[in-house]
């Protein structure tokens, strides 16, 4: 027998607008809202809430339900340090976006980045409105995050089946592209035609999927953007060593919540997440080696290995790639503070890039303390995000390289961390800043080459820009900016400079 469904929601169902957006899926009956001539469905449970005993454990399938589930508001984001409300360790849900019509249409699984501290899939930039016009099925979700996301311990490593901990947060993703495979047919999108794409942590857990063994043949097609090659888990490499470094953070990290020996797990479980999160930033931890503590981890099971070292060994699920950086990533790292005098970054730089320092040096000159910002600011940008980029592209086959150059009037972070997202979902309405028509004409080519390569595997097409791919004699990119236009021999000498060595955090001087 059904359970009962409100008088409110029987009402609404029999309306002929809205009774075409009501959908069976494998766990039930789900109903969202016709908005935009298009269906709308808004917190739809991908897996079981991750609360009390299973807290940090691989996330399990939803429960079924009786009568029809309204999907009609987001749900609550993942707890976090921002101040996006409402908040709840019950956060595991989906959005998607979709049409009548669309019968095999390409599925776009956005992820969102944050740091792996923060974020949510139903942020107003994500809206999947003018993607999902363009003919594909959008989805968006949350994952956990911070401590209750990425937490590696001992004991919890112990009770797991798989023998390890830590990557939580990206197990919900695998889950999520699970509940894709199994679902999405029924809100018309293709099962067999699956693109990931994402910003920031975001396009590091990109990165991690296409190395992990557990998301293979989940997803075709991969977008990473302002984060290829998860610069977290190449740290991990230099200075916590993987999962049983992480493991070593975890216990000192229980302890300064004053969690410790036989009885850290249940402890940990019964504090509450808020608390948890508060006491966090305080604790004390020689481990704690980088200014973001949790992220994905080399476990050896859900990542096999350090994602440089799989590269390099060809070991990466199969995928069409697209990826890029913007033109001053490096100002999310330097921001607005006090930067080191030109004896300050040359001692970093010494320290940071030992054998390759005069190098480094050569290709990031600052002959004065005004040229120093400038400097460290390109630093951090391409060691952090284009040099990463260049290299998957140079391995994939195919792959298609960007820039992203476009600065808007009265923009003072310039082309900074993020600012390409709302030009690939065509959301310039939730953004902030003066608006001219090169930035309407921009978001819509570039929404449409995302689109393009979702559907294809190739972002051209008719009226799109040429985009050749990405090889390592030529270097082809397209950069994307006041103007459109194909460029070459992409930061080759600066990148040969960095070796890569500065894609570890660390940073500067003692104001940072």
């Amino acid at each position: 027998m059904r359970a009962f469904v409100p008088v409110f929601w029987a009402l609404w169902l029999i309306t002929p607008a809205v009774a075409q957006t009501e959908i069976r899926i494998r766990y039930g009956l789900v109903s969202g809202t016709g908005e935009s001539g298009l269906r709308i469905f808004r917190g739809i449970p991908y897996a079981t809430p991750p609360v009390g005993e299973l807290r940090w454990t691989r996330p399990r399938p939803p429960m079924p339900w009786q009568g029809t589930r309204p999907a009609v508001e987001f749900a609550a984001s993942c707890i976090q340090p921002a101040r996006v409300q409402p908040q709840s360790e019950d956060c595991l849900y989906l959005n998607i976006w979709t049409s009548q019509t669309m019968r095999n249409a390409p599925v776009m699984l956005w992820i969102h980045g944050g740091g792996y501290l923060t974020g949510s899939g139903s942020l107003p930039y994500y809206d999947g409105v003018s993607l999902a016009r363009m003919g594909a099925v959008v989805v968006t979700f949350n994952y956990r995050l911070g401590v209750l996301g990425f937490l590696a311990h001992p004991q919890l490593s112990r009770e797991s089946h798989d023998h390890v901990s830590g990557n939580y947060g990206l197990l919900d993703q695998i889950a999520a592209l699970h509940w894709v495979s199994e679902n999405i047919a029924a809100f018309g999108g293709d099962p067999g035609n699956v693109t990931i794409f994402g910003e920031s942590a975001g396009a590091g857990s990109v990165s991690c999927l296409l190395f992990s063994p557990l998301a293979k043949g989940l997803f075709h097609r991969a977008i990473a953007e302002s984060g290829a090659l998860d610069d977290q888990l190449k740290d991990l490499r230099i200075t916590r060593g993987g999962i049983e470094s992480a493991e070593r953070q975890g216990v000192t990290i229980a302890r300064g919540m004053a969690c410790a020996g036989s009885t850290a797990l249940p402890c940990l479980r019964q504090m509450s997440g808020r608390l948890m999160l508060k006491m966090t930033p305080a604790i004390s931890c020689l481990e704690c080696t980088q200014r973001n503590t949790f992220g994905p981890v080399a476990d050896g099971y859900v990542i096999p290995g350090q994602p440089y070292e799989l590269l390099r060994a060809g070991k990466m699920n199969a995928a069409t790639v697209m990826t890029g950086s913007n033109r001053h990533e490096g100002t999310i790292v330097i921001g607005l503070r006090p930067v080191p005098n030109v004896d300050g970054y040359r001692a970093w730089i010494a320290a940071r890039f030992k054998d390759q320092a005069a190098k480094v040096l050569a290709a990031y000159p600052a002959d004065s303390n005004e040229a120093v910002r400038t400097a460290l600011r390109d630093v951090y940008t391409d060691s952090w995000y284009l040099c990463p980029s260049r290299a998957l592209a140079a391995t994939a086959k195919p792959a298609y390289l960007y820039r992203f150059s476009r600065v808007r009037p009265g923009m003072e972070m310039r082309t900074a961390h993020g600012s390409e997202i709302p030009y690939v979902f065509d959301t310039l309405r939730t953004s902030s800043g003066r608006l001219e028509e090169v930035d309407r004409s921009l978001a819509a080519t570039m929404s449409q080459a995302w689109y393009r390569f979702a559907a294809t595997g190739d972002p051209n097409g008719s009226g799109l820009p040429a985009w050749p791919s990405y090889d390592r004699e030529s270097e082809a990119h397209l950069e994307f900016g006041d103007t459109i236009q194909v460029r070459r021999a992409f930061h080759s000498s600066q990148c040969e400079a960095i070796g890569f060595v500065g894609h570890t955090s660390g940073i500067p001087g003692g104001n940072f």
